[in-house]
């Protein structure tokens, strides 16, 4: 998320309120108190815009998430709602919930008024497993036809890469299609390629990489690679096969 910009459109909507980020460079999360319960205890309103927010729950607070901008992935007691601009859902108390959006503008209402106390973060997540696609990325052995197949002939729009790099996306909306070429593969996991010839990688985020290997294995299933930091790709990721041997991409962005 772009925090400079971000920051500076909440400053111009609403001047002189208070803007907190949940991180100084990198934020999932920019609140704005626009009505902040120490005015008064009985409700406050704030605007959160929002990439990621961690799994919590209120046990006195109920919240109203009011999409302004956007749309928003909501995760209630795990299950899953998706609201788009001006739709809103209503969370008891005591529920626990996560938001995903891409610097997604909610307007976020609590009764009684929201409290730090109050604000209770799931430690323990080893039980449940909420990936988010971001993209489906295609190995390919020529590279520069079938980018000129999705960008020239289908015409999708380029948002990372061009002809002459070893990987571009595409823009499809709320996911990414990508290409990269598929002799550059192995350097990311040192197996053999799937079953299905290694055409596929399914790139799934995930908050916690640690939690979401515990889950894994109570569910008897073996990853194909340790936990491994890539600087230069910018995320840090584990690799495990399907039952027909796609390759699935378990990562998260380094901060």
């Amino acid at each position: 998320m772009d925090l400079k910009k971000v920051t500076a459109e909440l400053k111009k909507q609403y001047p002189g309120k208070k803007i907190i980020p949940n991180h100084k460079t990198n934020p999932t999360e920019i609140i704005c108190e626009v009505d902040p319960s120490s005015q008064h205890a009985g409700n406050s309103t704030a605007v959160a815009v929002i990439d990621q927010t961690k799994l919590h729950y209120h046990e006195r607070s109920a919240e109203i998430y009011y999409v302004l901008q956007g749309k928003l992935e909501l995760i209630i007691d795990e299950v899953k709602f998706v609201l788009n601009q001006d739709q809103y859902r209503v969370i008891p108390p005591g529920k626990t919930h996560q938001a995903r959006g891409k610097a997604t503008w909610v307007l976020v209402y609590s009764e009684p008024g929201w409290q730090k106390e109050d604000s209770l973060a799931v430690e323990d997540q080893s039980l449940t497993f909420s990936p988010n696609l971001t993209h489906i990325r295609l190995l390919v052995k020529d590279y520069q036809t079938m980018f000129r197949f999705y960008h020239e002939q289908l015409g999708l729009a380029v948002t990372w890469g061009d002809s002459k790099t070893d990987y571009a996306e595409f823009d499809l909306g709320d996911a990414k299609i990508a290409i990269y070429k598929t002799e550059l593969m192995p350097k990311f996991i040192q197996t053999k390629l799937g079953k299905a010839n290694g055409a596929l990688v399914i790139n799934l985020r995930v908050e916690n990489l640690k939690t979401a290997v515990e889950f894994l294995k109570e569910q008897k299933i073996k990853p194909l690679s340790e936990i491994t930091k890539y600087s230069d790709a910018g995320i840090e990721a584990f690799y495990l096969e399907d039952p027909e041997g796609n390759l699935l991409e378990i990562y998260r962005d380094l901060e």
